[in-house]
């Protein structure tokens, strides 16, 4: 069993600040499609499903980068992906972003800009700082609980990581808690002999070097 609560925990009709990994390629402007439009709508559609306002927090690239861009075009594409409108809103914790959340009906989904974008977001700090930064602090108290299902940037010492979960309820998404069990079963299986595993995300240059 995880060690932790997961959606299926969730009481009916939240409001919830749901952290996605929606970071992907970016060709001449354009944001490429990839696998995790699709991993992450089944959570976002889940829980817009089961009546649940739901706002979307993911991050784009790094500041200085060229692809650092606007989330703009991620809500085009993981709308298609959840099958129901993903609206977006260019703003993060200010007045903006405050008014589309409050607006929100039960099963309507937002997303807002690009959380590094916030300067708040990126500085490596430990939870409880964190949990005190203006980012957090403003944006907190519009929500009844906090889902992560961003696992591959869960390492990460970020605010919208690791602050929100020690001001709100929080639970994992069903990409959290999917890789979750497949990472830990491995602790139980039973091999034949000596075995050498080669772990690693997506990007190829980083699993090359391993390698």
């Amino acid at each position: 069993q995880p060690m932790f609560r997961t959606i299926d925990d969730l009481p009916a009709e939240q409001r919830l600040l749901v952290r996605l990994d929606l970071n992907s390629p970016v060709e001449d402007g354009e944001v490429q499609d990839n696998r995790r439009f699709s991993r992450h709508a089944r959570t976002v559609r889940e829980l817009a499903e089961a009546g649940h306002r739901v706002v979307c927090l993911a991050h784009q690239g790094r500041p200085g980068r060229d692809t650092f861009v606007s989330l703009s075009q991620h809500a085009e594409v993981l709308s298609e992906h959840v099958g129901r409108e993903v609206a977006f809103v260019a703003d993060i914790h200010g007045e903006e972003a405050q008014a589309a959340i409050v607006d929100l009906e039960p099963g309507e989904i937002l997303l807002l800009e690009n959380v590094r974008m916030c300067e708040d977001e990126l500085p490596e700090k430990d939870p409880k700082t964190h949990a005190e930064s203006e980012f957090v602090e403003t944006l907190a108290p519009f929500f009844d609980a906090y889902v992560n299902d961003a696992y591959s940037a869960a390492h990460r010492k970020h605010a919208s990581l690791v602050g929100f979960p020690l001001v709100l309820p929080a639970y994992a998404g069903r990409v959290m808690e999917s890789e979750y069990e497949a990472n830990t079963a491995i602790a139980t299986r039973e091999f034949d002999g000596p075995v050498t595993m080669v772990v690693g995300g997506t990007k190829a240059t980083d699993v090359i070097g391993v390698m």
